[in-house]
């Protein structure tokens, strides 16, 4: 009997190791494709349906990208979007979180229950454009920022794990001559760490992987984030508002779009390691209360 279960056990383990290494092959093989195929040539591309190592090298895409003279500057400009948009979202997401997860603040439930409306109904887009361009927002870098402030399913985690924080700590806090600031940077924010890294987290990749609002609210090219170039550099590939080798370049389409990829992804996946221990903690603080 005792042989029998071993030899099942056995067996359950070889299947999960299996399970787990194909699971992990489907989930990295993708984005490994991706990045082969960014940097060989279209000709090996084309014949080779998998790709695991470079057979060939070859720039053309990324030489493509990156000797357009709009990249460096929509590259600037998405960083400064997303450190400065990410910085004034998380300052103010912290501050409504703070105060809407005091109980005794006159009005809370009402308050709560229109921020939870607004995840449920919005205008469409004519009706925030209008409101847009009476602000005065439309073709600046406030478009990409204000309107995004707050994102209220982030705002309704942190509130959660301020919620969670013990009551008697800021009462303590408070006896020692704190103030509701002081209670919030020295007590709160420190104590809510996991979950602020990770919404920290969101709220980057968020800001970096804006396309739409340059789509519809920027005019000026200069303006464009990197995703907009790289969206409007793709859909030309090969046509003749790409200046030089026209010839290699439409045959070479393909390439560009995967080095396009991997342009926009990589800065992003460089943040991961530094936040990634928090992440997993982050959200169950943030989702559980109690």
């Amino acid at each position: 009997m005792i042989q029998t279960n071993a030899v099942g056990y056995l067996i359950f383990r070889v299947c999960n190791v299996l399970f787990l290494v194909l699971f992990a092959f489907a989930t990295l093989y993708p984005f490994w494709y991706v990045m082969v195929g960014s940097l060989v040539p279209f000709s090996y591309y084309s014949t080779h349906t998998m790709l695991l190592w470079p057979g060939e090298l070859s720039f053309l895409g990324y030489r493509t990208i990156f000797s357009s003279p709009t990249i460096p500057n929509a590259y600037r400009v998405t960083l400064l979007v997303t450190v400065t948009g990410t910085l004034l979202s998380m300052t103010v997401t912290c501050l409504a979180a703070y105060v809407t997860s005091e109980r005794s603040l006159p009005g809370r439930n009402l308050l709560v229950s229109l921020i939870i409306f607004t995840m449920l109904f919005n205008g469409g887009l004519i009706p925030t454009y209008l409101v847009y361009r009476s602000l005065g927002m439309i073709d600046t870098l406030w478009v990409y920022i204000a309107p995004h402030l707050i994102t209220t399913f982030y705002l309704l985690i942190v509130k959660t794990s301020f919620q969670g924080v013990p009551q008697d700590l800021k009462d303590a806090a408070i006896i020692d001559g704190c103030n509701d600031f002081s209670v919030l940077f020295r007590v709160m924010i420190p104590l809510s760490m996991p979950v602020l890294a990770t919404i920290t987290l969101f709220y980057t990749v968020d800001r970096w992987n804006d396309l739409f609002t340059a789509i519809f609210f920027i005019v000026d090219s200069e303006k464009f984030s990197l995703q907009a170039v790289l969206y409007f550099m793709i859909s030309r590939a090969g046509a003749e508002s790409i200046p030089g080798e026209t010839r290699e370049l439409t045959l070479a389409g393909e390439q560009i779009k995967l080095a396009a990829i991997m342009a926009a992804t990589i800065p992003v996946l460089l943040v991961y390691p530094f936040l990634q221990r928090y992440f997993v903690k982050g959200v169950l603080i943030g989702a559980i209360k109690g």
